[in-house]
């Protein structure tokens, strides 16, 4: 049986996919690409995108790792991002245009400004449906206001006059696609005053890039939750430090524990496993302090610290067999990763600029 493949699967959030990215004209466009293709050849930044696209291959595997392709172009989006960030975006605030609101009450009972251009106002719940006969509505909406309510079945729309609209939707998000936002986006003053102080120092334009890069590494890494089914017990054999750290990751999979490890070192005498706050948990303490006493049987030294854990071979290191959980990923379909557009001559900006306007970005 062949091996199923996960495809990554990342969205863009945020007002940088809903309101900078699309307002960006062409002659923007056009200066953001310069850049960022500049900024791809940078010699300075060679370490940071081979790393990157190997870890993908790595850590979320799939298409990251048969097709270093699509890597390659989460490459390019990180730097894209990092360069509208840092010549056009702009602070944020909404507000209602129906009832004029900024501001809604939790559920749990916390006031929270609005923070980005909802379906539905979370405060009236009210929106705007698209008139058939093309008459204004309120405040010159070209469209109908109707009012979100939600029964046992499903939610529906009212309108003014209490009469249902378009009768019973069972999930709302499925009759939020109907709905046209009644947010209206302000643009407040930009978040960097002068960007060609950072991209005209090349030790500042380094690190702007690099932090931005592995964010967004770590987004991806956030996003992609790899299911599995088929799982079951598994002996497996080898060095005892690669059996160690084996039983370590399995530990880590079983409590839920996100962690990194670079697959290419695993028959290395010295391996390391990142992951944060490991101490925290007191089950994962237990469960190690028993894997450093069993190792330490095989000439291995395994010792952590708050961000990794390290094995190391002493003396000579034996081959041993011990028993994990193992499990098959289950295909998974993207509709937002670069290489699912059906256009093959689709630059990666092009791919972007396409994606920062779906639906599947907004909120």
């Amino acid at each position: 049986m062949s091996r199923l493949m996960q495809m990554p699967e990342l969205y863009i959030r945020g007002a940088m996919a809903t309101q900078t990215m699309p307002s960006l004209t062409k002659e923007q466009r056009d200066e953001v690409e310069r850049i960022v293709d500049m900024i791809a050849a940078d010699q300075a930044l060679r370490p940071d995108r081979t790393e990157f696209i190997n870890q993908l291959g790595n850590t979320i595997q799939g298409d990251y790792r048969s097709d270093k392709e699509v890597a390659k172009h989460e490459f390019y989006i990180a730097i894209w991002r990092a360069t509208v960030y840092l010549l056009y975006h702009r602070s944020y605030s909404y507000y209602c245009l129906l009832c004029g609101q900024a501001e809604y009450t939790t559920t749990n009972g916390k006031q929270k400004a609005f923070d980005r251009q909802y379906k539905i106002c979370p405060y009236c719940k009210k929106t705007i449906l698209d008139n058939q006969d093309g008459q204004d509505g309120q405040d010159g909406q070209d469209g109908q206001i109707v009012e979100l309510r939600h029964r046992t079945k499903g939610y529906y729309f009212v309108a003014d006059d209490g009469v249902e609209i378009d009768g019973m939707h069972p999930r709302r998000a499925k009759i939020e696609e109907q709905a046209r936002s009644p947010i209206k986006a302000i643009a407040g003053d930009k978040r960097i005053d002068d960007p060609y102080k950072i991209l005209d120092d090349s030790e500042q334009r380094g690190k702007w890039y690099s932090v931005w890069i592995w964010n967004y590494f770590r987004q991806i890494l956030n996003e992609n939750i790899i299911h599995v089914h088929n799982k079951r017990e598994t002996t497996i054999a080898g060095p005892a430090t690669a059996m160690a750290a084996h039983e370590i990751m399995n530990g880590f999979k079983l409590i839920g524990r996100k962690y990194y490890f670079d697959e290419s070192t695993i028959f290395n005498d010295e391996l390391e496993i990142l992951s944060s706050t490991i101490a925290q948990d007191e089950k994962w303490v237990a469960f190690f302090i028993s894997l450093v006493r069993k190792y330490a049987n095989y000439n291995v030294e395994i010792t952590y610290t708050f961000f990794s854990i390290k094995i190391v071979g002493i003396k000579e290191i034996p081959t041993i067999e011990t028993t994990i959980i193992t499990s098959e990923p289950v295909v998974m379909f993207s509709l937002t990763t670069p290489n699912n557009t059906n256009d093959e001559d689709s630059s990666w900006a092009d791919i972007l600029e396409s994606n920062s306007t779906k639906k599947s970005f907004f909120g």
